[in-house]
């Protein structure tokens, strides 16, 4: 009997965009939205944004965005008084150079290892489940994975039977996409300004999210 998982996977081939992208986009949003109300009064997510030190560049203005101030404001002022306190010294610069160093190198951000491990149970789903007739033929109605998804299945796969079957399904999406694309491009020629944009008109959005993937 497949899993839940199995079921939010294949439901994500009707989003816009990469599947993979989607999912961890939508649970990433998900956790965000609930982190700071469990977070502050949680003694040991504390101590662990304290060993991290805060949180990457982009998820920390991501989380800025949330309504929470006072949760994130208790959270950075145990920061900056840890940083004073124990870390920055005037009087030895090698010291507190190094501790710079030490900080951002042992940087953990905690959204990262939660996207991640979401990306991993997702991509195992997808990789084991491709050859099933109906994940496959779903797949195919989808706008297909985007490069960095795609080459993390590709490389997950032991069965080169399973590969060129897969290969074979994105190489129709990409011959689509660029056939768009060339749509798109030729109706800003001026001999063809009259006529009016189709599927195309998107086709550019959706090649961002092909070749780099989807928004954050």
């Amino acid at each position: 009997m497949e899993d839940l998982n199995y079921f939010n996977l294949v439901e994500s081939f009707n989003a816009n965009g990469c599947p993979l992208c989607f999912i961890m986009k939508e649970r990433l949003d998900k956790f965000l939205y609930n982190f700071l109300d469990e977070t502050v009064t949680d003694v040991d997510t504390r101590l662990r944004i304290r060993k991290n030190f805060g949180f990457c560049h982009a998820h920390a203005w991501m989380l800025q965005k949330s309504e929470n101030c006072l949760g994130q404001g208790i959270i950075y002022q145990d920061l900056v008084e840890t940083f004073h306190k124990i870390h920055l010294s005037p009087s030895d610069p090698k010291k507190t150079r190094k501790a710079l160093d030490r900080l951002l190198a042992d940087r953990k951000c905690i959204f990262c290892e939660h996207v991640g491990g979401i990306e991993k149970r997702y991509l195992e789903v997808f990789s084991g489940n491709f050859d099933m007739p109906e994940v496959k033929a779903a797949y195919e109605k989808s706008q297909g994975l985007c490069l960095n998804h795609m080459a993390m299945a590709v490389r997950t796969w032991r069965n080169s039977k399973t590969i060129s079957s897969y290969l074979e399904v994105e190489s129709v999406k990409l011959k689509e996409l660029d056939a768009e694309l060339k749509e798109f491009i030729r109706k800003f020629d001026y001999r063809f300004s009259g006529e009016k944009f189709g599927k195309e008109k998107d086709s550019w959005i959706r090649a961002i999210d092909k070749i780099s993937g989807g928004r954050t």
